[in-house]
C-alpha cells in the first residue's frame, strides 16, 4: 500500500509539475506576445514615421521642380524682354522709313516682323481715344481736361501682357 500511496504521490507530483509548466509555458507565451506586440507597435510607429517623411520629401521635390520650371519661365521671359526693348526702337525707326519710302518690299519685311514679333507675344497698346492709364501710358503733355489720348508720340507694347514700353501720348 505503500507503494500504492508513493506512486499516488508521486503521480500527484507529477500532475503539479506539469501543471506548473503548463502554467509557466503560458506565462512565457503571454510574455513573448506581450513583446511581440509591443515590438508590432514601434515598427508600426516607425513606417508611419517613414510614410510621414517620404511624403515630406517628395511634397519638397515635387516642391523644388514646380519653383526651378516657374524660375526658368522667368529666365526666358526676362531674356525675351530685353532683346525685345532692345530690338522696339531700330523696328520703330525702320517701320517709320518704309513708311516714307513706301517701298513694298520693305513694307512687307516690315510686317513680317512685326507679325513674328506678335505671333511670340508682343501687343501694341492702343491708346489713341482711349482714357488715359497711368499703368500703360506716360503723358508727354496734357491739355485742359488731360483725360483722353489725342495723340500718340511713341508706342507702346506688351509682352505676354506686361508692359515692356509705355506709350509717350499727348491728352486733350
Amino acid at each position: 500500500m505503500k507503494n500504492k500511496n508513493s506512486q499516488n504521490t508521486s503521480k500527484n507530483q507529477v500532475d503539479n509539475l506539469e501543471q506548473e509548466f503548463s502554467e509557466a509555458e503560458k506565462v512565457v507565451e503571454n510574455n513573448e506576445l506581450q513583446q511581440l506586440q509591443a515590438d508590432y507597435a514601434t515598427l508600426a510607429e516607425q513606417l508611419g514615421d517613414a510614410k510621414r517623411r517620404e511624403q515630406l520629401a517628395l511634397a519638397d521635390y515635387q516642391n523644388l521642380i514646380r519653383r526651378t520650371n516657374e524660375e526658368r519661365g522667368k529666365i526666358a521671359r526676362l531674356a525675351a524682354r530685353t532683346f525685345l526693348e532692345d530690338l522696339l526702337q531700330p523696328l520703330s525707326h525702320l517701320s517709320m522709313a518704309s513708311e516714307q519710302l513706301n517701298d513694298a518690299g520693305l513694307n512687307m519685311v516690315v510686317s513680317q516682323l512685326w507679325q513674328a514679333l506678335e505671333n511670340n507675344g508682343l501687343q501694341k497698346i492702343d491708346a489713341l481715344g482711349k482714357e488715359f492709364d497711368v499703368s500703360t501710358m506716360e503723358a508727354t503733355d496734357t491739355g485742359k481736361n488731360g483725360k483722353k489720348v489725342v495723340k500718340i508720340v511713341r508706342d507702346g507694347y506688351l509682352l505676354n501682357d506686361e508692359v515692356i514700353q509705355h506709350a509717350k501720348v499727348i491728352l486733350d
